[in-house]
C-alpha cells in the first residue's frame, strides 16, 4: 500500500521574458538549470508521457518570470528620435536667442527697425518650436504605445498567447546538433521565487499533460468556474514525499455537517449614496449580531492506521482535484466493533447513493475533499465526450480516472518534530478548537509575549 517512489525534483531552466525576447531577436543568453520542479503526481505523469528526464533535469520546462519589459528596436529608434528632436529644440532656441543679440547690436539698424525684425524673428521662431514640440508630443505618443505592448504585462499576454520557440545546442560524439523547441503556456504558479512566475512546456506533450491535469473535462463557454477550476487542477503539482496506494472501492463519501451560532461579526459590505446628483458606492464595515456557518470536517479525512508508518499520525493528501488532511484512525476495528457479525456483509450509502461494503471501506471524508464536484453541474463533458449532469456522475468519473492512475495519493505533508523543540507554532484554526478563557489565553499567549519583550529591548 505504501509506494516508496524515487522522489527525484527536476532541474528546470528559468528565464526573464524579456531575456526570451532578446534570444529571439539575436542576443546570446546562457540557458542555465537555475531552478527545480518538484516532485509530484504531476511530475510522475510527465515520466509515463516519456519526458526526458536524464540526469534528473530537462529541457522541455521552463519557469518564466515577468519582472522587466523589453525595449524593441523600434522603441529605442523612439527614443533616438525624442533625443534628436529635444536637442534640435535646444539649438534652435540657442540660435534665435543669437540672432536676437546681433539685431540689438547692430549699430547700422534704427532702433524702429531692430523691434521690427526681432518681433518677426520671434514670430518665426515660435511657430518653429511650436511645430517641434508637435512633433515630440507625437514621438511620446509612439513611445508609450510600444511601451504598453512591451512592458512586463505586454510581454506577458504575449508570451501566453504566442508561446516561444528555443534553439538549444550539445554535443553528440563530436558533433554540435541543435533541437529546436517550441514551448506553450502551462500555468502560474505559487512559487514564484523559486520555480518562476509562469510555467512553460514543449508543444509536444502539451495536449497529453493538460488533458491529464484537466481530468479529461472541458468547461462550457461562457459563465463557469474557470478560476476554480484552475486552482484545483494544480492540486496534482504540489510537492509530495512518497505516494500510498488507496483503492477507490476503499473510500466511503459523507455528507459535511453544517454548524450554526449566533456571534457578533463585523460584515463589509456595499453601500448605496449620492455624490451630487450620482448614484455611487462605498465600502462600510457594520457591526451587529448575525448566524455564521461552520463546516466541520471541511478538507478532513479519517485513514485507517494500516496505510501510516511508524511515528507518522496524519497525511495530506493529493489527487486529481482531490485534498484532505487524513488523520491515522482505527476505521477498520471501528467498524468492525459496530457492524459486529454483520461487518463482511453489510452495506451503507454514500453521499451519492451507491451502496459501498463495510468491509472494503478505509478512508472515510466529505465532499469538500473531492473539488471535482464543484463542477458537476455546470455543463462540463468528459474525456468521453458525455456531459457530466449530476454529482454522482462525477464521483464516478473521478473514481476511474484514480484507477487509471494505479490508485495512488501523493502524500506532500505529514507531522515532524517541531523545529522550535518543545514548543510548536499554532495556527488560529488549532487555537479555534480550544474552549479558551480569558486566563489560559493569557497562559498559551505567554511564551509569544515573553519573546516580543525580550526582542523589543534590543
Amino acid at each position: 500500500m505504501n509506494t516508496n517512489n524515487k522522489n527525484n525534483d527536476i532541474k528546470i531552466m528559468r528565464l526573464e521574458g524579456s531575456d526570451i525576447l532578446k534570444i529571439q531577436n539575436g542576443w546570446n543568453i546562457d540557458l542555465e538549470y537555475k531552478t527545480v520542479l518538484p516532485h509530484s503526481l504531476l511530475k510522475e505523469k510527465l515520466s509515463r508521457l516519456h519526458t526526458d528526464f536524464t540526469g534528473n533535469k530537462s529541457k522541455e520546462i521552463i519557469g518564466v518570470n515577468f519582472n522587466y519589459g523589453f525595449d524593441t528596436e523600434k522603441l529605442k529608434e523612439l527614443k533616438r528620435q525624442l533625443k534628436v528632436q529635444k536637442d534640435n529644440i535646444k539649438v534652435y532656441k540657442k540660435n534665435v536667442t543669437v540672432r536676437k543679440n546681433e539685431i540689438k547690436k547692430n549699430k547700422d539698424i534704427a532702433k524702429e527697425d531692430k523691434n521690427i525684425a526681432i518681433e518677426k524673428l520671434l514670430v518665426l521662431a515660435n511657430k518653429e518650436i511650436q511645430t517641434n514640440k508637435n512633433k515630440l508630443v507625437e514621438l511620446d505618443a509612439l513611445i508609450k504605445i510600444e511601451q504598453n505592448e512591451w512592458n512586463k504585462e505586454g510581454l506577458r499576454e504575449k508570451l501566453y498567447q504566442d508561446g516561444f520557440t528555443l534553439t538549444h545546442t550539445h554535443t553528440s560524439k563530436g558533433i554540435v546538433v541543435k533541437e529546436e523547441i517550441t514551448y506553450k503556456f502551462w500555468f502560474r504558479t505559487p512559487a514564484k521565487s523559486r520555480v518562476g512566475d509562469s510555467i512553460f512546456i514543449s508543444e509536444a506533450i502539451y495536449n497529453d499533460i493538460v488533458k491529464w491535469q484537466n481530468m479529461g473535462l472541458t468547461l462550457p463557454q461562457g459563465e463557469t468556474k474557470v478560476v476554480e477550476f484552475q486552482a484545483y487542477r494544480s492540486l496534482t503539482a504540489s510537492h509530495i514525499e512518497r505516494n500510498i496506494e488507496i483503492n477507490v472501492k476503499s473510500i466511503l463519501v459523507l455528507n459535511d455537517l453544517e454548524s450554526y451560532m449566533d456571534t457578533d461579526i463585523i460584515s463589509v459590505e456595499m453601500e448605496d449614496y449620492l455624490d451630487g446628483e450620482e448614484a455611487k458606492q462605498k465600502c462600510v464595515a457594520i457591526s451587529r449580531r448575525d448566524r455564521v456557518k461552520n463546516i466541520l470536517w471541511d478538507g478532513m479525512a479519517l485513514l485507517d492506521e494500516e496505510y501510516y508508518e511508524e511515528g507518522d499520525n496524519y497525511y495530506l493528501l493529493r489527487q486529481h482535484m482531490f485534498k484532505a488532511c487524513a488523520f491515522k484512525t482505527g476505521v477498520v476495528r471501528f467498524l468492525k466493533d459496530k457492524y459486529g457479525t454483520d461487518y463482511e456483509t453489510a452495506q451503507v450509502a454514500d453521499r451519492y447513493g451507491n451502496n459501498v461494503r463495510v468491509a472494503n471501506v478505509r478512508l472515510l471524508t466529505t465532499e469538500n475533499a473531492i473539488k471535482s464536484e464543484k463542477f458537476s453541474e455546470c455543463g462540463a463533458i468528459g474525456k468521453d465526450g458525455i456531459e457530466i449532469t449530476s454529482k454522482k456522475q462525477m464521483y464516478s468519473y473521478w473514481k476511474k480516472l484514480v484507477k487509471d492512475d494505479k490508485y495512488l495519493f501523493g502524500i506532500c505533508k505529514k507531522n515532524h518534530e517541531s523545529k522550535f523543540g518543545n514548543v510548536q507554532r499554532m495556527s488560529y484554526q488549532m487555537v479555534n478548537t480550544l474552549l479558551s478563557d480569558e486566563t489560559n489565553t493569557k497562559e498559551l499567549a505567554q511564551y509569544t509575549v515573553d519573546y516580543i519583550e525580550v526582542f523589543l529591548v534590543y
